[in-house]
């Protein structure tokens, strides 16, 4: 889940992340390159990125667990048995 920086033509440099090789980048923040040699500017500007891209990390995690799916896969998922019921009910519930 690496951050990248563009750099584009119009002056402007842009961080995105990209959770894997091949997904879509999701903006981060951008930054004016003349101001970018500032140390401050950087040190801000990384910080602002940094921020953002561990929300996009946490925010991805999250959505990849789902702690209900595996349910649906349990053999007694499937079973009309009134045990079988109670089962998946503790199983939920734990």
């Amino acid at each position: 889940m690496p951050v990248f920086f563009i750099r584009e033509s119009s002056g402007v440099g842009k961080a995105v992340f990209r959770k894997t090789d091949d997904a879509e980048d999701l903006f981060c923040a951008a930054v004016s390159l003349s101001a970018y040699d500032d140390p401050q500017v950087c040190d801000a500007f990384a910080a602002l990125v940094n921020a953002v891209s561990a929300c996009f990390r946490r925010n991805q995690v999250a959505e990849a667990v789902d702690p209900t799916a595996w349910v649906d896969e349990l053999p007694c998922s499937k079973c009309d048995s009134p045990l079988a019921a109670d089962v998946l009910h503790r199983r939920l519930r734990a």
